[in-house]
């Protein structure tokens, strides 16, 4: 009798934890795909500008596929929440395991870069105000 109830308030602890993470991602989801739309809405206003000048006019096209493709991402993330992104990851985990590897590799190291970064930014700020 004990047990079951103890595992009943596991169960509902961890039902709570998982939902309240999964609430907490999508969040973070929506704010990404949000600054995704910006830099997108930024690119848009740059094309123009770019088409006016007869120097770097050749640069448009590739700034407004940069542009369609952070627009796009933004609808992804927009309209498939957590589960579902994690799902397609596993899909493609599992379809084009090399691929999949490559993209976790370079993640990665792109992670390690800005980790490193920061932290010499923050030794210099600390060195400095030690001085």
């Amino acid at each position: 009798m004990f047990a079951s109830k103890l595992m009943d308030s596991a169960q509902k602890s961890a039902s709570s934890a998982r939902d309240y993470a999964i609430g907490r991602a999508n969040g973070q989801v929506g704010e990404f795909a949000a600054k995704l739309r910006t830099t997108s809405s930024s690119l848009h206003g740059m094309t123009s500008q770019l088409r006016s000048d007869p120097l770097i006019a050749p640069v448009a096209p590739l700034v407004e596929q940069a542009e369609g493709a952070f627009a796009k991402a933004a609808n992804y993330l927009e309209n498939r929440g957590v589960d579902k992104i994690l799902l397609d990851v596993e899909t493609l985990s599992r379809n084009r395991p090399v691929a999949a590897t490559l993209v976790a590799t370079l993640f990665g190291f792109a992670v390690s870069r800005a980790v490193k970064a920061s932290s010499v930014k923050r030794y210099d700020a600390t060195d400095l105000a030690g001085e």
